[in-house]
C-alpha cells in the first residue's frame, strides 16, 4: 500500500511540511525551514524531561539565541543555542561546542553549580530563569 501524502494546513501545523498516512499510522515530516525546537514537541525530547527544567532550558536557549542552533553572537564570539563562549566551553564543557546535546550538558552542570545566573545575566533576569533551575 502506498501511503497517503497530504499538505499539512500551514495555519494548523505551521511547522510541519506534510502529513503521510501509512498502515493506520500519521507520519508528520518538519518544515525544513521552521525553527530548530519546533522539530520537536518539547525540548524534552532532547534531555528525555517534560518539565519545569525543560521549559527553562527552551527559554534561555530562547532568549539566547532565538533557537538556532548555528547562531553567533557578541561579534562572532559565542556560539550555539546558549551562546557559550570559547573559554567557556573550554573551561568548562566537554564534546563539540556545536553539538545541542553537549551544549543542553554543559548548562545542566553550569546550573547545577549555581553559575546559570552569572553565566547568562540579561536572560536570567529577563526570562526568570530562577524558577526554572
Amino acid at each position: 500500500m502506498v501511503p497517503d501524502e497530504v499538505q499539512a494546513p500551514k495555519i494548523l501545523y505551521p511547522n510541519l511540511d506534510s502529513l503521510v498516512i501509512s498502515q493506520n499510522c500519521l507520519i508528520a515530516t518538519p518544515n525544513p525551514n521552521a525553527p530548530f525546537f519546533a522539530k520537536f514537541a518539547t525540548v524534552g525530547d532532547l534531555i528525555g524531561k517534560d518539565d519545569k527544567l525543560s521549559i527553562g532550558l527552551k527559554r534561555l536557549a530562547s532568549c539566547e539565541s532565538s533557537l538556532n542552533p548555528e547562531a553567533r553572537g557578541d561579534n562572532n564570539t559565542s556560539f550555539g543555542l546558549f551562546q557559550f563562549k570559547r573559554i567557556t566551553w573550554k573551561e568548562n564543557c566537554e564534546g563539540s561546542i556545536w553539538s545541542i546535546e553537549d551544549q543542553v550538558d554543559c548548562v545542566l552542570k553550569l546550573t547545577e553549580e549555581g553559575q546559570g545566573k552569572d553565566r547568562w545575566k540579561r536572560c536570567w533576569k529577563k526570562e526568570n530563569l530562577e524558577e526554572y533551575f
